[in-house]
């Protein structure tokens, strides 16, 4: 049976792993800049406003409040709009494409309808506009706007009947966080795990991954399997 669409996770698939020590560094800058613990600010920050929150307009600029309001410091606006922007930097700088990703997309969206699921805060959807990601896909879930969380089925149920095809026709790739693979076949799509060879996997933050026994190395591995599923569907029968 012929995919009709890719759904890809979005962090350790499309972008490189959340980097857990990168990201200890940029809270650590954050506290300097708002004279606050370096401790507390780590322990909170990722506590302080609810993953499943539609807000995301100025997302990250409340969420530096409430961590300050937390934590009893009283930031200037000066330096609550620069940790705002210490932490916006670092998250976007974040979402850069692997190196094979966008032409991988590209080869993709000529035969297929192409959507991500991601597990995220409202700091990504309040970025994604400035990335590279915007125009190549159909659909993007985003948990936090969504109100769901992998591997809950309606998130990708959410998914497929916005681009409009059934699960049976959709395959998944993602790092296997979030039991997100073990989800997607549950709901009928075909799920396939992505491991990068030298990502440190202990620098992953918080994430534990799936085993899985179908597993690609690389984003452009995909290209071969549609492809191959297609060429193998048009063969004759003799």
């Amino acid at each position: 049976m012929r995919y009709q669409a890719v759904i890809f996770d979005l962090f350790g698939t499309l972008v490189n792993t959340w980097s857990g020590k990168a990201c200890d560094q940029v809270l650590e800058e954050v506290a300097h800049v708002l004279n606050a613990p370096v401790d507390g600010t780590k322990q909170q920050w990722f506590s302080v406003l609810n993953w499943l929150t539609s807000e995301h307009t100025d997302y990250t600029e409340k969420r530096v409040k409430i961590l300050c309001d937390n934590l009893g410091v009283a930031p200037s606006p000066s330096q609550l709009h620069k940790a705002t922007q210490i932490w916006l930097d670092f998250v976007l700088d974040a979402l850069k494409p692997r190196s094979d990703t966008l032409a991988t997309l590209h080869s993709l969206k000529a035969n297929h309808k192409i959507g991500v699921i991601s597990d995220c805060a409202g700091d990504i959807p309040e970025l994604w506009p400035r990335t590279q990601f915007p125009v190549l896909f159909d659909t993007v879930v985003f948990s936090c706007v969504a109100g769901l969380k992998k591997p809950d089925p309606q998130i990708y149920a959410l998914a497929t009947t916005q681009l409009g095809v059934q699960p049976q026709h959709c395959l998944f790739i993602g790092d296997g966080g979030s039991h997100e693979l073990t989800g997607a076949t549950k709901y009928g799509m075909k799920a396939v795990k992505i491991a990068v060879p030298g990502e440190d996997a202990e620098d992953a933050r918080a994430i534990q991954r799936e085993d899985w026994p179908h597993t690609i190395s690389s984003l452009s591995e995909v290209l071969a399997m549609v492809n191959s599923r297609q060429a193998a569907e048009q063969q004759p029968i003799c």
